[in-house]
């Protein structure tokens, strides 16, 4: 009996116990993954998102308002406008 085989005896014993709770915990570790997905894409938004939801919208009409007033006058800076205000 060789020296390396008193330490890999040991290790194959064990390893029908140990196989399966790898899996298990493969199993486990996938399925948490899954659950916190579904968890943040489910929740829901809280108030600073909805904040800056209303000053980008805010700034939209702003721009398209100063798009509108500066159409007769100046036609290229009221279409440069009107493309900052459609990027969002």
């Amino acid at each position: 009996m060789s020296v390396l085989s008193v330490f890999t005896f040991p290790a194959q014993l064990a390893l029908p116990v140990i196989r399966p709770l790898f899996t298990l915990a493969g199993v486990a570790a996938v399925l948490a993954s899954a659950a916190s997905v579904f968890k943040q894409r489910n929740q829901p938004r809280d108030a600073t998102h909805l904040y800056i939801e209303r000053r980008t919208q805010r700034n939209i009409l702003a721009l398209n308002q100063m798009a509108d007033e500066l159409d007769t006058t100046q036609p290229s800076l009221a279409a440069e406008l009107r493309l900052l205000a459609a990027r969002g």
